[in-house]
């Protein structure tokens, strides 16, 4: 997107470091949901009117701005974790041809899918999940927490 090379101003500056703050406090506090708060952040942004007012960038080059943020958050996460203590090759060896595959198709769906939809499906995943979340621990209580357990 070499379009926004150079034409980035303080505004739209300020907000994607919002936003990367956000994404990485997540992260480093629950080992996921970066993604989550960076977007949840950026898209008040563009509620807000950043995109008319400042040339905030669309949606493709904000996950592009996020990657690079995740680039710096993984190894202070990694050694915060123990990484020698609790690597698992079984996972590894799982995970990564997972990934080899799902992040190609990933992309091919961001290049070819309008931003609006990839909005709109997000959101009622999300919405579901959050809905589904709410029900199990409505009609079941909360679930005593697995380092609480007795085994």
């Amino acid at each position: 997107n070499a379009e926004y090379v150079g034409t980035l101003n303080i505004p739209v500056i300020a907000h994607f470091a919002v936003a990367t703050f956000f994404g990485n406090v997540a992260f480093s506090a629950m080992g996921f949901g970066m993604a989550i708060c960076y977007l949840f952040v950026y898209q008040i942004g563009a509620l807000a009117g950043l995109t008319d007012c400042c040339g905030l960038p669309g949606l493709k080059y904000a996950v592009f701005i996020q990657t690079i943020g995740m680039t710096v958050i993984q190894p202070i996460v990694l050694w915060n974790v123990n990484l020698r203590k609790n690597f698992r090759w079984d996972l590894i060896l799982t995970m990564v041809p997972m990934q080899l595959v799902g992040a190609p198709l990933g992309q091919i769906l961001q290049a070819y899918t309008p931003s609006e939809v990839l909005k709109i499906i997000v959101g009622v995943v999300t919405i579901g999940v959050a809905a589904w979340q709410a029900f199990n621990l409505w009609s079941f209580g909360d679930p005593p927490d697995r380092d609480q357990r007795e085994v």
